[in-house]
């Protein structure tokens, strides 16, 4: 499932370490009306974005493009199988974010709550 509180807070967390959204906007190479899409919930930031979020606002982008990349694929067999093989990856890199869904499969909230 989509995390947009978590969008939310990179994009506010990015730009009040840059000094403003056009500075995020320049800096991901896209037009800003992109990042305000995002942070209106009128455009869906792809996991590679939030990734990117992420390292902008001064945090691990690899631990938020795994879970980004997990809420996506959720409840998926394509998911399942990311879950299971980022396992061992998620217990070596420790946690990135709270936000544990309720409908999240077993596997996937295990690997969610390894990760916040």
């Amino acid at each position: 499932m989509y995390d947009h509180p978590l969008v939310v807070t990179l994009i506010d967390m990015g730009s009040k370490k840059l000094g403003s959204v056009s500075k995020i906007a320049s800096e991901l190479e896209i037009p800003t009306q992109h990042v305000f899409g995002w942070k209106s919930g009128k455009r869906k930031a792809q996991p590679h974005d939030i990734a990117a979020l992420a390292e902008l606002a001064g945090l691990d982008a690899l631990k938020f493009l795994a879970k980004a990349q997990l809420d996506e694929l959720e409840g998926s067999k394509k998911g399942a199988i990311l879950a299971r093989s980022l396992g061992k990856l998620a217990l070596a890199i420790g946690g990135a974010t709270a936000g544990v869904s309720a409908h999240a499969s077993p596997v996937i909230e295990l690997i969610r709550c390894i990760l916040c």
